[in-house]
């Protein structure tokens, strides 16, 4: 009787304590979600439907690095690039958006003698030859195949013959896309254009590589193009390799201070992308904002196509836009521009003083809550355990 008075009593302790220990965690999780203050960093512009170009320039030669989000079928991707001579095309790595996304991204804090949000959102954390000059023909100037790509490089004067090459070739555009190609077809751009060949899926899409002459000191994102892909917002993030900083020439050049982010109840929240569109509408939509520019060279790349660049070009400008489809009437250019401060990713935060008050009763209710809970759970233990003690004896 003995020995199973003991086991049962064993028993109990152990459920006694399993239970406490469930009901402790309870209490910690809210409490450590709480905590107040620290440096946080995100992507905003991952899983949004937009733009990720790289631009790197040097006299003479501009290459380009652009990261596509394509979710359709593989037989009806098709990109088109208006470019100002014959390019060289490669592939790109994924590794070097991810990294330098990471290493330039706008970061927050928040002092810690700031007032914090009492339950922040979690969240998840070469040369070529020019264009031609003359006839209506279709001129086609070099084609193969990168990757998983095949392309061309095509130019015409006649809108109509060039649709009719894209038809003919398997290069199927909408009549709004076809309508978009008409400025730079009578700008006497060249066309490079692409799709997924052979039995490429949608997995094998990589970023592109694209290096071409020019003899311009400045150099435009054919983003019209963009406009009819859809009605929301279209975020455009550009990072800028130079000999210095690069701003916008033809659209407004913003930037965000700290007065943009007093009084933030929630900066866990989107917040950021929201406060963008804010300033580009008072821009009367067409204005990018300066994330980031300063000399690079004291990041640590892993990436090889980083290190390349971070070695070969001494400053960087990340920046950036939200722009509605029906805003998209004309085609940003950028200019290197000197004597301009620098940039920096971290913003600080001020958040409203009534935090702290309200954080305080928001512990006292919560912690109160728990342990009541806590107490009801406990006092029938209690009781049953003397209970059965008394049974015992």
């Amino acid at each position: 009787m003995s020995g199973t008075h003991s086991t049962a009593r064993r028993r109990l302790h152990i459920g006694l304590a399993a239970l406490l220990l469930a009901l402790f965690c309870l209490l910690i999780n809210p409490l450590s979600a709480l905590a107040c203050g620290g440096l946080f960093s995100k992507d905003l512009h991952a899983e949004q439907t937009g733009e990720r170009l790289i631009y790197a320039l040097d006299e003479g030669k501009v290459t380009l690095y652009e990261q596509f989000t394509y979710t359709g079928s593989p037989k009806d991707f098709v990109w088109v690039l208006p470019v100002p001579a014959v390019p060289t095309i490669d592939v790109a790595s994924v590794d070097l958006f991810r990294e330098l996304d990471r290493d330039t991204v706008p970061s927050f804090y928040v002092n810690r003698h700031e007032a914090p949000p009492c339950f922040p959102t979690n969240r998840e954390n070469s040369a070529g030859s020019a264009a031609p000059t003359g006839g209506s023909a279709v001129h086609v100037y070099s084609g193969g195949g990168i990757g998983p790509y095949s392309y061309n490089v095509i130019g015409s004067n006649d809108p109509q013959a060039l649709t009719q090459w894209l038809d003919g070739h398997q290069y199927k555009l909408s009549e709004e896309e076809r309508a978009e190609l008409k400025p730079y077809i009578a700008a006497k751009m060249l066309f490079l254009v692409m799709r997924l060949q052979g039995n490429a899926g949608v997995q094998d899409i990589a970023p592109v590589k694209i290096t071409y002459a020019t003899k311009q000191a400045s150099f435009s994102i054919p983003l019209r193009l963009a406009a009819p892909m859809g009605k929301l917002p279209l975020g455009v993030t550009v990072w800028i390799f130079g000999k210095s900083r690069y701003v916008p020439q033809n659209y407004q050049s913003l930037e965000l201070t700290s007065s943009d982010f007093r009084n933030v109840t929630n900066p866990w929240s989107n917040f950021y992308d929201g406060k963008v569109e804010q300033k580009v509408k008072q821009a009367g939509g067409h204005a990018f904002v300066t994330e980031y520019a300063q000399n690079f060279q004291s990041m640590q790349p892993q990436d090889p196509q980083l290190r390349s660049l971070q070695q070969h070009y001494g400053y960087l400008t990340r920046l950036y836009t939200r722009i509605s489809a029906n805003q998209i009437q004309r085609d940003p250019t950028f200019v290197a521009q000197t004597g301009l401060s620098d940039v920096s990713r971290y913003h600080a935060i001020t958040m409203p003083e009534t935090n702290e008050q309200n954080c305080t009763g928001e512990y006292l209710l919560v912690g109160g809550a728990l342990l009541l809970g806590i107490g009801i759970i406990a006092v029938p233990i209690v009781l049953f355990v003397r209970r059965r003690r008394k049974h015992i004896i």
